[in-house]
């Protein structure tokens, strides 16, 4: 277990921002994957994209108190975009505009 006392935050659907205990989704633990897209990018780093592509059901996480989420310093709208093209159904943030990742 890591102690973060920064209060972080990050861009979600619609428009919100959560913190992070928010990404937790009511579970005990959260697993991060830091997915590398640069702000300025076109696409995300393609070893990312290989995990993305591999990131399976979450039922698994779920069902063992655990939560996901990917997060990268892009904005969430770009990776809103590329998230629905790929077809991926994970939790996806932006860290944009902090040092989280």
């Amino acid at each position: 277990m890591v102690l973060v006392d920064k209060q972080y935050q990050f861009g979600g659907p619609g428009g919100s921002m959560l913190s992070l205990p928010d990404l937790f989704g009511g579970k005990d633990r959260l697993i991060i994957y830091h997915f590398m897209f640069e702000p300025d990018a076109d696409s995300g780093c393609r070893g990312c994209a290989f995990v993305g592509e591999h990131i399976p059901d979450l039922s698994y996480l779920r069902s063992r108190n655990t939560g996901l989420a990917v997060v990268s310093r892009t904005p969430f709208a770009k990776l809103d975009t590329w998230k629905k093209k790929l077809g991926w159904t994970f939790p996806w943030y932006s860290s944009e505009g902090s040092d989280f990742n």
